[in-house]
């Protein structure tokens, strides 16, 4: 997996289906997760895949591959 892995943000909704809210390179989807408010990260997850990556997870993605704000 690189920068440039195809990737989705998706947002969690509760008691609906979630939504997918963007694809493309996955430092651009680091970068637009990054851009959301604190208080509303928690609410999307991006996906590589079928594997979801939560808040937490992501900052450990963009650690790994040098993604800075």
């Amino acid at each position: 997996m690189d920068k440039d892995t195809q990737a989705t943000l998706h947002h969690r909704r509760l008691g609906r289906v979630d939504r997918m809210t963007a694809g493309g390179r996955l430092e651009d989807m680091v970068r637009l997760f990054r851009s959301l408010a604190q208080s509303k990260r928690p609410e999307y997850f991006i996906m590589i895949g079928a594997t979801s990556y939560g808040p937490e997870k992501i900052g450990n993605l963009a650690r790994e591959l040098s993604i800075e704000d």
